[in-house]
């Protein structure tokens, strides 16, 4: 298993206590411990740095986040590039691939889905996409449902649950799944039928 240096582990956190507001970085060090919590084979120094990554954007203008995605030729989903909410996702995967070379691709691709989720995930970014939604300082998920998503029987389950009042908590606001979430969600549905 791939275990991220200590220099690694220094340099992104130096960024997000440079760039992250208190909150944000709350938010992260403690979707860190969720992350962990929810796919210990990850490793603890290397949860920790996915989950800072997850957000390193997060407070980016839309304008600097398009900039960034132009700049860098980053490929973005349909409909992706109206929503500053999730720009920041591609950013932070890209910061990661560029600043940790040899960092697996699956983190990478955690990090980048973890606002659009895609078929292309895996457990770990099941497990981040889940993370990011259920840990301790989010005030829209009670306790009493962060232990029922929580005694879920694996991260596949936990991600269709999520992504199903995600989806509900979108259409109440006038939004939606982009399709590649929904060709997901659909996926996942006929998996467990």
């Amino acid at each position: 298993m791939y275990i991220v240096s200590d220099d690694d582990l220094h340099y992104i956190q130096e960024i997000a206590f440079e760039q992250l507001k208190p909150k944000r970085l709350l938010h992260a060090i403690s979707c860190g411990k969720m992350l962990y919590k929810l796919y210990p084979q990850i490793g603890y120094k290397n949860a920790h740095v996915i989950a800072l990554y997850h957000d390193i954007a997060h407070h980016w203008k839309k304008d600097e986040l398009l900039s960034y995605i132009d700049k860098h030729h980053i490929e973005l989903e349909e409909g992706e590039r109206d929503s500053d909410m999730l720009l920041h996702a591609s950013v932070g995967a890209h910061m990661l691939k560029i600043n940790i070379p040899s960092a697996p691709e699956e983190w990478v691709i955690a990090v980048r889905r973890h606002t659009i989720p895609k078929n292309d995930m895996t457990e770990l970014g099941y497990a981040l996409f889940v993370a990011d939604i259920i840990e301790p300082t989010r005030p829209f998920v009670s306790d009493e449902e962060r232990e029922k998503v929580y005694a879920m029987k694996s991260n596949k389950e936990r991600l269709l649950y999520a992504l199903k009042e995600q989806g509900k908590f979108l259409e109440r606001n006038g939004q939606f799944h982009l399709k590649c979430t929904l060709s997901l969600i659909d996926g996942l549905s006929k998996e467990r039928s």
